[in-house]
This record gives structure tokens, sequence and C-alpha cells, in this order.
């Protein structure tokens, strides 16, 4: 069970969020997975199956900022149905 304190939101406030930092640190595990993928297939510029199929992964990793928002938005949303809080 977590528990939260309550706070004021501060409008002026830009700064990220944990989750969206933990997020962020997720998309950093995935580009390095992407580089392990490139040492498993250093000739994938000369093989075009293998050229689309990096396409595609980065298509994924990267995808334009508005998808990567909403994608966000519902990781953290599945998280909040899936965890207990409650006020100090």
């Amino acid at each position: 069970m977590l528990f939260y304190k309550p706070r004021i939101k501060n409008p002026i406030n830009t700064q990220p969020t944990k989750a969206y930092n933990i997020i962020s640190k997720m998309r950093k595990k995935q580009y390095l997975a992407l580089q392990e993928w490139d040492k498993a297939h250093p000739k994938w510029e000369q093989n075009e199956n293998l050229s689309v199929i990096r396409c595609k992964i980065l298509n994924e990793l990267l995808g334009n900022n508005e998808n990567i928002e909403k994608n966000m938005k519902k990781v953290l949303k599945d998280v909040s149905k899936q965890v207990s809080l409650k006020p100090l």
C-alpha cells in the first residue's frame, strides 16, 4: 500500500514528475536494447529485411511527441488503477 501527501499544484512548476522520469528511464533502456540489437545484427544495413525491422523498432521507440505523451498518460493511468493510494 502506498501513501501520498497531497500537494497544491503549482501552475508555474513545469518540472517532470517522478512517473515521467521513470518512463524516460524505460525509454533509455529501450534505446540501449536497440544498440544490443545492432550488435547482434552487424550487417543490418546491407539486409533489406533487417533494415525494415530496425525501422519498425525505431518507429516504436521514437514515435511522435503526441503519441509518446498519450502512451505515457495511458501507462500512468493503468498503474494508478493497480496501485492503491491513501492520504497520509
